[in-house]
């Protein structure tokens, strides 16, 4: 009788055990299933006296703090460094941007429990200050932030997608109202090849704005290589951007993506047929045309052609302007082999409704060694 109960009181203890192991395999799968935002947000310090500082790197938490700082100014800024700072109730981040060639700091805090936020712009002693984990009480909040003026927030979970989409929209957001922090991310190499000067990059930027109005992100894809993502953004302007993201928030960017051949261009390039390199070709043209580089399309002008017909690059240029729309939407209805030549036909259109009004040209394309070639248009 006596062994019965003690192999009863060993069945409560093993299922109590049981039931405690399941409730805490439970909270882990709870825990593992929140979302990085929701710990970010979580991370609160019990101790008031002791505050700590860390650089922040989340995508997710830079596109909150770049929504919540441009919500409410029309000239944008752009954020290049964030510094979290762990405190009691709410969370705050310390925030470096660019606005209109000036310098900005800001403190954004943000209150978990009710979604909101608000912002304190402090000066650049006092982000150094921060930075290097000395912070002055005035900076301390300790009180929930009160719904007021539209200051809430929220976070969600962001795609591959959502990450291309916020980078061609820093890119859009920089073309309109902050052109030098733009040519100042562009890639060195890239920048030397396809813009002279500032000047030069300030007309790129008018005729994109004028011409391409209302543009936004159609496809996107992504390639890591040796642990740095590229994003290539392509827009329903045809326009392809190609974004490198480098340590935190230091990109690079290029702003087309015919000036400097990729190695995967020129190996697929190589592969592919004639006709194919003939379409590839043409779509590097009209780039050229739309977005007014005028110079790299008047370098692959056939050399004779070019001194016969454009002796100068203005000649070229008026040529463009008189023949082609200020943006094109084109289609290639035929492309024929004549002895070394394919002469192309290229339906161009004002905008893309079936009644636009409409130019057709021909073409005559030379293939040259590896991805070069040389063109020239059929004149009437």
């Amino acid at each position: 009788m006596k062994k019965r109960y003690i192999i009863l009181f060993i069945i409560i203890v093993l299922l109590i055990i049981a039931i405690i192991i399941s409730l805490i395999l439970l909270g882990n799968i709870n825990n593992s299933e929140m979302s990085e935002e929701e710990n970010y947000l979580m991370e609160y310090v019990e101790d008031e006296s002791y505050i700590t500082v860390e650089q922040e790197t989340s995508i997710t938490m830079y596109n909150v703090l770049n929504t919540i700082i441009n919500s409410s100014d029309s000239n944008y800024s752009f954020i290049r460094e964030i510094y979290k700072i762990n405190m009691p109730t709410v969370q705050a981040y310390a925030t470096f941007s660019r606005q209109n060639n000036n310098d900005r700091y800001s403190i954004i805090y943000l209150d978990a429990e009710n979604s909101t936020y608000k912002i304190e712009e402090i000066n650049s002693e006092d982000y150094s200050n921060i930075v290097n984990n000395t912070i002055s009480n005035e900076f301390l909040q300790n009180e929930s932030i009160p719904l007021e003026n539209n200051n809430t927030y929220n976070i969600s979970p962001i795609s591959n997608e959502g990450i291309a989409t916020i980078y061609y929209n820093i890119i859009r957001n920089l073309l309109t109202s902050n052109q030098n922090e733009l040519y100042n991310i562009l890639n060195e190499e890239y920048k030397s090849i396809r813009f002279q000067d500032n000047a030069n990059f300030t007309t790129y930027c008018t005729n994109i704005i004028q011409s391409m109005p209302n543009a936004y992100l159609t496809q996107y894809s992504v390639t890591t290589d040796n642990g740095i993502e590229q994003y290539t953004c392509v827009d329903n302007y045809n326009n392809t951007y190609l974004i490198k993201l480098n340590t935190n928030y230091d990109i690079e960017v290029c702003l087309d993506d015919y000036t400097i051949e990729t190695e995967d261009f020129r190996t697929k390039y190589a592969r592919a047929s004639n006709e194919t390199k003939i379409s590839t070709n043409i779509d590097k043209l009209i780039k050229m045309i739309n977005t007014k580089d005028y110079q790299s399309a008047y370098n692959l002008l056939d050399e004779t052609y070019k001194a016969n017909n454009f002796p100068t690059i203005n000649d070229y240029i008026n040529y463009i302007n008189n023949n082609f729309f200020n943006f094109n939407y084109y289609s290639i209805t035929n492309i024929s082999e004549q002895g070394p030549y394919y002469v192309v036909t290229v339906l161009c259109k004002e905008n893309a409704a079936t009644s636009a009004q409409s130019k057709t040209k021909q073409i005559i394309i030379a293939l040259g060694e590896g991805t070069s070639f040389t063109m020239s248009f059929a004149l009437e």
